[in-house]
């Protein structure tokens, strides 16, 4: 057979990463679609997929531009049997070209299907993927285009599509059979990882410093591939020194080279589209309220932002802005938002360069359109946006902007926007003379949030002072008070715990002088109730990082009374919400589970999303905690979509992190990379030490229990570099990173170590009272006392049992889940087949919350051979297998020998027990061998088999010794019974006669088991199985 030819195509940058996804063995997905803006590297990705369709015989590939079809069917097809002919030497033609010179175009869509399908039928190939190029120059409903609709509704057997697009793919390419295999990829898969970036500028720039640059790189372009591959290109000329200049500039977002590939991209496009794109470059993103604002003030006729619509217009214009948005969006110009899909982004360098473009039109048009944006947002229903005064700001309008943050700016740093108060604040001290001292305050503020300890001690200072200067300054003991938050505030950041301490306790003194004096009039009782409740949660926060958390606790339910009498729901959420904290912390997580379902259905309606957000969070976390899985996920989805724009990616972050864990113990390691990597991406903008150090380990943790340790290993050594750095002791904190460390070791294999680590976290969570931690990471040491059993580590799995008994009988009690995932599923169902009935209750308990079998074929089914085989072999040295039955009077069950030689021991010596397969009877503490009493055995074996009996001589003739003739038998049961009694003792009646009725003339003697004799038969079992 004739070598197959690779069709050519232009030689761009390697995408093997993706390029297996879309052709394997089995022939790969049968329709896949790429879906990118010009630049991102279709076209290669094709030629990638076409390299790997090479190596395999079962497959060819056939490429066609449909560009070049120039919108003539016949052209099409000439196209498509050149490509074939290239790709498939061995093919024959003829059916494709006979229907070429035969069939009018119009019918082409309905013939080529079976046509093809006699053109590839006899080859010997098993797939062919067809790779259609540019389908974005089709026009809807056109001749081509319903070519290819129909060629792909009717695939042809073998055929698998590739269709490649700068526009989405139209609806009749798609196929929407449900049962058919599908793959979509758009331009956020198709940008550049940072390892590719490195691995395509490495051989061309000779830099120590790339790998510090290029992951800023990445993180300013988004991987955008092609500024990438125009890196590379301009690299490969540029002497060392300019390649640094270039890549530093690059990362800053300023370089011509983006400007390029914008030009190009905006080349394609009709003046009135780039004048759209150009000028909505001046939102950030285009949220709900930009698109309004762009609905309003955008004018179709003149291409500019103008005067507010009127009524009339206002429906015409919403049109055509619609219009545009999604003619970007399907040219993924515009792209939805990962965080919220309500919400429109552009990538940042691509809006730098629109940006760019657009002040080039004139020195004031950027900052115009700013001011026209800010004011009408300023106005919406009242209540400014705080989107308002980004634009207001942009537009150089610093007094507008700071009047409208005095009136607001409790609302926007209480409501989860501290993030842009900040930057507010930090751009009117850079615009203005100086700053007033409500503004220095929240100055301040937002400078500690931040680390900024300079800043913020400055900030407050000027307040204080300005405080003590000026008179006639209303509520000026609210705000002498509220000086005393925003120190302590930033001593407890600076973790001087002492100073913070001190300051809380001065504002509270201040007030309550304050009231005895009579400064706090009785219409500002309220006033002064917040800032005294804003100073008892700090507080109350400083102890709960120390670990302190029964005081934690007083202070929080002080605070909680304090917001219930004033009527403050914001408040009374806000401390539910840590004593929520407490309790599960705790293991109380029922009274935890309580206190924040009430903290979250008081924040329905109120503003702060923040906390919404955190009560949300903790809920859905403690719900997890006991198994309420589905509804703890939505918790913790709630969270995120509530705090995924307030500015506050240590939230966003943590709550990801919470997601992921959850993911992982379930071995869902996909679903749990992606949420950590969304944290990891979002916590390197903030200088949040604590969340970066809580994503890092827990990341750690579900990689090394998913037995990942290499990786888990290197976000380790980040994450104890930033423990060490930090100044502030957080006990919660400490006792992660050690679960981390002590994780890593026994994914490793070394139990000693791993075990020792944590011991020593278990100790100290004992010490802080919180048993649900301590508990849990108690369940992981048996856990890993098992596995190190089975890995020969250690003799005896005792003590692992005896760890999982207590855990066990506390998580029953409580409502506790503790870990999940393949080794605790084994743990599981060693539990049920060797566990105590605390161990058996849970274990049955958590395996059905998993839905995984725990009765049909027994608990056997959930471990390895290895498993079965490393017990068997321990019980069987330590006479641990279930190998008898001890049955009384109510019940039966199994037992090892050790059980037997207990019960012996303990009951022997006040009740009978027959050890069958010795011969032996215990009684009085007397063992007594029955061994040459083979008319005594039977008998008292048969009186205890049927306690609740009465047997006459006849009846016991025929069932103890089988006798046919029962009438000659009489007489030596009558012994046999004597000798039973003799044997037992006189000191009670074991064997009691009565009168029954057996339908003769008269009632007839019988014997049976007195109702006040204890026994226990014991009798030895024939098995090979262990359970």
């Amino acid at each position: 057979m004739p070598r197959r030819k690779k069709t050519s195509l232009p030689s761009l940058l390697s995408r093997r990463r993706l390029s297996g996804h879309f052709i394997s063995k089995d022939g790969g997905p049968v329709l896949s679609t790429i879906t990118a803006p010009a630049g991102f590297g279709k076209t290669c990705l094709l030629r990638e997929i076409q390299d790997v369709a090479s190596d395999l015989k079962s497959t060819a590939v056939v490429y066609v531009d449909v560009a070049e079809a120039e919108q003539e069917p016949g052209v099409l097809l000439d196209l498509l049997r050149e490509s074939i002919e290239t790709a498939i030497p061995e093919a024959d033609l003829r059916p494709l070209e006979a229907m070429r010179r035969g069939a009018p175009p119009e019918e082409y869509g309905g013939r080529l299907s079976y046509v093809l399908s006699r053109v590839l039928q006899p080859l010997a190939v098993q797939y062919v993927t067809l790779l259609l190029d540019n389908l974005h120059v089709l026009e809807p409903g056109g001749p081509n285009s319903k070519v290819l609709s129909a060629m792909v509704h009717d695939r042809p057997p073998k055929v698998h599509f590739v269709l490649a697009s700068r526009l989405r793919i139209p609806a009749d390419l798609n196929v929407a059979d449900p049962t058919v295999t599908k793959l979509h990829v758009t331009a956020t898969d198709l940008a550049f990882s940072t390892q590719e970036i490195l691995d395509l500028l490495t051989p061309f720039v000779d830099l120590e410093e790339i790998d510090d640059l290029v992951p800023q790189f990445r993180e300013r372009t988004g991987g955008w591939p092609g500024l990438v591959g125009l890196m590379r290109d301009t690299f490969r000329t540029l002497p060392t020194e300019d390649a640094r200049a270039l890549l530093a500039d690059l990362k800053g977002g300023e370089e011509s080279v983006t400007d390029f590939v914008v030009g190009k991209i905006l080349d394609g496009l009709d003046d009135e589209l780039q004048a759209f794109v150009k000028r909505i470059s001046v939102f950030p993103r285009i949220t709900p309220a930009a698109r309004e604002a762009t609905e309003l003030l955008w004018d179709p006729k003149t291409s500019r932002f103008g005067k507010a619509a009127t009524a009339k217009e206002r429906k015409k214009r919403a049109k055509a802005t619609e219009d545009k948005l999604e003619q970007l969006c399907s040219m993924q110009l515009l792209l939805p938002s990962r965080r919220n899909a309500e919400v429109l982004e552009f990538n940042e360098l691509l809006r730098g360069s629109l940006v760019r473009l657009l002040a080039s039109e004139g020195e004031d048009t950027v900052p115009a359109i700013h001011r026209r944006i800010g004011a009408h947002l300023a106005s919406v229903d009242g209540q400014p946006d705080p989107s308002a005064l980004d634009h207001l700001l942009a537009g150089g309008e610093y007094e507008t902007t700071l009047e409208i943050l005095e009136e607001h700016i409790e609302r926007f740093f209480y409501g989860g926007h501290q993030a842009r108060v900040r930057h507010w604040l930090l751009e009117l001290d850079e615009a203005l003379d100086e700053l007033p001292y409500w503004a220095n305050y929240y100055r301040g503020r937002t400078a500690a949030t931040y680390g900024d300890w300079d800043a913020s001690k400055a900030a407050l200072e000027r307040c204080k002072k300005e405080l003590l200067t000026q008179k006639k300054i209303p509520q000026a003991w609210r705000w002498h008070a509220k000086v005393s938050v925003g120190f302590a505030w930033m001593y407890w950041r600076r973790a001087m715990q002492s100073e913070a301490r001190t300051y809380c306790r001065r504002g509270l003194d201040y007030l309550a002088q304050a009231e005895r004096r009579g400064l706090i009039p009785k219409r500002d009782a309220k006033l002064a109730g917040e800032v005294r409740l804003e100073l008892l949660e700090l507080l109350g926060t400083a102890k709960l990082a120390a670990g302190a958390y029964d005081r934690a606790g007083e202070i929080f339910e002080e605070a909680l009374e304090l917001a219930v009498d004033m009527g403050a729901r914001r408040e009374q959420a806000a401390a539910l919400n840590r004593l929520g904290l407490i309790a599960t912390r705790q293991g109380r997580h029922r009274v935890g589970r309580d206190h924040l379902l009430r903290a979250v259905e008081l924040l329905k309606d109120e503003t702060d999303t923040d906390l919404f957000a955190r009560a949300s969070y903790l809920l859905g976390f403690t719900l997890v905690m006991t198994g309420e899985f589905d509804e703890g996920i939505y918790h913790l989805h709630t969270a995120y979509d509530a705090v995924i724009d307030s500015g506050r990616p240590s939230t966003v972050a943590r709550t990801l992190t919470t997601i992921g864990r959850f993911y992982g113990s379930l071995g869902l390691i996909d679903e749990a990379s992606d949420c950590f990597t969304r944290a990891l991406d979002l916590i390197m903008t903030t200088n949040d030490t604590r969340v970066k150090v809580e994503v890092l380990d827990s990341m750690a943790i579900v990689l090394a229990y998913n037995h990942r340790p290499h990786e888990a290993k290197l976000l380790l050594l980040q994450s104890t570099s930033l423990l060490h750095s930090r100044n502030r002791t957080d006990a919660h904190l400490v006792m992660l990173h050690l679960e981390a460390q002590a994780t890593l070791d026994a994914s490793m294999g070394q139990y000693p170590q791993a075990l020792a680590k944590l011991q020593r976290a278990i100790e100290r969570l004992k010490q802080l009272g919180l048993h649900y931690d301590t508990d849990r990471l108690t369940w992981r040491k048996a856990m890993w006392l098992h596995q190190a059993f089975l890995a020969g580590d250690e003799e005896t799995p005792e003590e692992a049992f005896e760890l999982l008994d207590g855990c066990c009988q506390r998580a029953l009690a409580r409502g506790f889940i503790f870990e999940m995932g393949p080794d605790a599923e084994t743990l599981m169902y060693v539990g049920l087949c060797y566990g105590t009935e605390s161990i058996k209750a849970y274990s049955r308990e958590l395996l059905t919350r998993l839905s995984r079998p725990v009765d049909d074929l027994g608990p056997l089914q959930g471990m390895s051979e290895e498993t079965v085989a490393r017990h068997k072999d321990y019980r069987r040295k330590a006479d641990l297998d279930e190998e008898y039955v001890i049955t009384n009077r109510d019940s039966s069950r199994g037992a090892n020998a050790r059980q037997v030689n207990q019960l012996v021991g303990d009951e022997g010596d006040s009740n009978l027990v027959l050890l069958v397969h010795e011969q032996l009877l215990v009684h009085r503490g007397d063992d007594i061998s029955l061994a040459e009493k083979r008319v005594i055995l039977p008998l008292l074996l048969y009186f205890l088999r049927h306690p609740e009996g009465a047997f006459t001589m006849r009846e016991l003739a025929e069932e103890v010794w089988g006798a046919q003739d029962s009438g000659s038998m009489q007489t030596k049961v009558k012994v046999a019974i004597s000798r039973l009694r003799a044997l037992l003792g006189k000191d009670r009646p074991y064997i009691v006669t009565q009168k029954v009725d057996r339908g003769e003339e008269r009632p007839v003697v019988a014997y049976g088991l007195d109702d006040a004799v204890n026994f226990f038969v014991v009798e030895h079992i024939e098995t090979d199985e262990l359970c």
